[in-house]
């Protein structure tokens, strides 16, 4: 599985263990749901902010999240 794949699968996970949309997020972050997508797909990095509020959506620490991509990115 390459790195985008992962990335997508990892994001959708934790949206839909939280029952959260991807609408529903790109709505609390502010940013149209085609940005949303591109960061789910890993066109596009969460800037700080977003990412603090995607993992308090989520209910997930910020740890984890940058230690995934810290993962992805020493990985791909």
């Amino acid at each position: 599985m390459n790195t985008k794949e992962t990335r997508k699968r990892w994001l959708s996970s934790k949206m839909q263990k939280a029952g959260i949309t991807q609408g529903a997020v790109s709505r609390r972050l502010g940013i149209d749901r085609a940005s949303m997508s591109r960061v789910i797909s890993g066109e596009r990095e969460f800037r700080l902010l977003e990412a603090a509020e995607f993992c308090r959506m989520v209910k997930i620490r910020i740890s984890t999240l940058v230690r995934f991509i810290e993962e992805q990115t020493l990985f791909s």
